[in-house]
């Protein structure tokens, strides 16, 4: 059961962001402090124009939330036993999870020993020296401009955050599994090659972008009364795409498409993609009983294949 205060918070959604009111006195302070030293007729030029800016602040200086929406919101951030809250993989609902039922459902996922492999140390000092040692040998190989290059190298910062969307259309509420590459050694590369492919699918046949264009196409497909349409529904699809294979369908496809412009050549780019391919580790975050956060390091095996 959730205290009425949790239910206020609830419907403002996860997408709100509540704004924080500005304290007038210390911003002032701060911008006095900070032009101490220029010369008198220099200050004064700042403070005629920080005074509209302040005025316009001072009209403005509200906060969005109600108190008791605030008092809410902060009870759902101190619940650390009973509640996760995510949004769903499917209409981005708000959805409120017992901890323990959401790290059994994560477990449950990386049971999987055909794809998961936990490790016993941390393998970030490991991993960015060797992705950016191979990095450099595609450089040198394909003869590409190293300067170009340089920012897609790895930094030790953190491993790919894994975590579940609960897949709340489904019996039984699985998860389905996110890595967030977002600060990881690996995002340079692979956001670069994100910014490659991604317009790719506009040129496939088969795939459309929204289950409302998925419609409108299903409207003219005529069926004879011998046939039955039929939908499927494939569990666990990226851990089941093959590399191997999903790296030559995309080699296909960039011959079938001679047209494409691609700013490295294709070889390098299957080269850059196999690359970050081969250097797939996760960290998967727990919270315990007391609310402490613990971390695990995980490899995919497709690496090791």
């Amino acid at each position: 059961m959730l205290a009425n205060a949790d239910e206020i918070g609830l419907p403002i959604g996860l997408n709100f962001v509540p704004s924080q009111k500005i304290h007038i006195p210390k911003t002032l302070a701060l911008i006095e402090n900070s032009i101490k030293l220029l010369p008198d007729d220099d200050k004064s030029k700042v403070r005629t124009k920080i005074t509209p800016i302040i005025k316009k602040i001072e009209r403005q200086n509200k906060t969005n939330l109600h108190q008791d929406e605030r008092k809410a919101i902060n009870l759902l951030r101190q619940n650390k036993d009973i509640i996760i809250i995510t949004p769903s993989d499917k209409g981005r609902n708000t959805v409120i999870m017992d901890t323990t039922e959401y790290n059994s459902k994560i477990e449950q996922l990386l049971q999987d020993k055909e794809i998961y492999e936990q490790l016993s140390k941390d393998p970030l000092p490991n991993i960015t020296k060797e992705f950016n040692k191979k990095l450099n040998k595609i450089i040198r190989t394909h003869k590409l401009n190293k300067k170009s290059f340089e920012n897609l190298k790895a930094e030790e910062k953190t491993l790919p955050n894994f975590y579940g969307l609960p897949k709340i259309h489904k019996p039984n509420i699985p998860l389905r599994p996110i890595v967030s590459y977002a600060g990881s050694p690996l995002y340079p590369l692979t956001k670069f090659l994100s910014s490659i492919i991604s317009p790719f699918q506009k040129q496939l046949p088969h795939t459309v972008p929204n289950p409302i264009v998925a419609v409108e196409a299903i409207k003219t497909v005529q069926i004879s009364n011998d046939s039955n349409m039929v939908s499927f529904d494939i569990e666990s699809l990226y851990t089941s795409i093959p590399h191997d294979e999903a790296l030559l369908a995309l080699q296909s496809f960039l011959e079938i498409h001679p047209e494409i412009v691609l700013p490295l050549s294709k070889d390098a780019l299957i080269d850059l993609i196999k690359l970050c391919l081969d250097h797939i580790v996760i960290l998967v975050s727990k919270t315990d009983s007391s609310g402490k956060l613990k971390a695990y390091q995980w490899a995919t095996r497709f690496h090791l294949h």
